[in-house]
């Protein structure tokens, strides 16, 4: 489909346990370096800290190697902390999944077992959707500027500082007011 479709810019979504050390970065394949760097800058500047990894060359099989090697695509990985993927952890619940809070992990971070920093405020899903959304804006807006005959307009769509304001749920549509329609059940 990237092939067909002739994509540009392939983006994998991801979220890492704290205890995994490819964790609050854009992993890029070697075609995608200087985007993946610039939008750490930016994004680093002025939203939030994230770090760049490069694809390992002999590491086959993960998409942002796969792709980048098969196809004219730019293929970029973004990793964002998600607690209730550790191995150490309490209760996994939607509690968990959603507010990012775990004694467990907080604990093993104070014991220098994390890649990544948590507190009792935990990486709750608005940090999370925030860190994805604001980082896919930010490649977009840098290869646009780039590549204004194939420029990617991406529109009302926000920006960590919104939702982590608003909450995911601001953003999404309410079910039941949905027109029945619309609605399609398996």
């Amino acid at each position: 489909m990237i092939k067909q479709e002739k994509v540009d810019i392939a983006i994998d979504l991801h979220e890492a346990e704290l205890q995994y050390p490819v964790i609050s970065t854009i992993v890029a394949h070697q075609k995608g370096q200087d985007l993946a760097a610039m939008a750490s800058m930016v994004l680093s500047g002025e939203e939030f800290k994230i770090g760049v990894e490069y694809s390992p060359k002999a590491l086959r099989g993960l998409s942002h190697r796969e792709i980048g090697d098969n196809t004219d695509a730019i293929s970029l990985l973004f990793e964002s902390p998600e607690p209730f993927l550790d191995a150490t952890r309490g209760r996994t619940d939607a509690k968990l999944l959603l507010t990012g809070q775990d004694e467990f992990v907080v604990r093993a971070g104070k014991r220098g077992l994390l890649f990544e920093k948590i507190d009792e405020k935990g990486w709750p899903i608005a940090l999370r959707v925030g860190r994805h959304c604001s980082t896919i804006l930010t490649i977009a807006d840098l290869w646009s500027q780039d590549h204004a005959d194939r420029a990617v307009i991406i529109k009302d769509v926000p920006r960590y500082a919104e939702l982590v304001a608003k909450g995911v749920g601001a953003f999404l549509h309410d079910p039941a007011k949905a027109d029945a329609k619309k609605i399609y059940y398996e």
